[in-house]
């Protein structure tokens, strides 16, 4: 059975919402290195922003959807963003050597 959003076992998708009206979510994330956030679900579609850090990487959880059914690394780059479809579970594990800090951006749909 597949894990639901509401399942204890399942964390928020970055350290903290700082903004939020009708139309997005913006949230902050912040990991050390070699720390990892919860596991997580993306409900909505989503913009990653990179803001510091040297490289990042996703576990999702295979058969749970999304985009990415395998582990996946890259490098990040400082003002790079990225939309991705909502989906799967997953966690963020920082596999750098620095901090990693982005911001997601949320979309809601009308």
């Amino acid at each position: 059975m597949m894990p639901r959003v509401e399942d204890p076992d399942l964390g928020p998708i970055a350290t903290q919402v700082v903004y939020e009206d009708e139309h997005v979510r913006i949230w902050t994330h912040h990991l050390e290195a070699g720390e990892a956030g919860p596991l997580h679900r993306h409900e909505l579609d989503y913009v990653i922003v990179d803001v510091a850090g040297d490289r990042i990487a996703a576990e999702p959880v295979p058969g749970t959807g999304g985009e990415y059914d395998e582990y996946i690394e890259a490098p990040v780059k400082r003002g790079k963003s990225y939309f991705l479809r909502s989906g799967g579970i997953e966690r963020a594990v920082n596999v750098g050597t620095s901090p990693y800090r982005t911001v997601i951006v949320e979309l809601k749909h009308p």
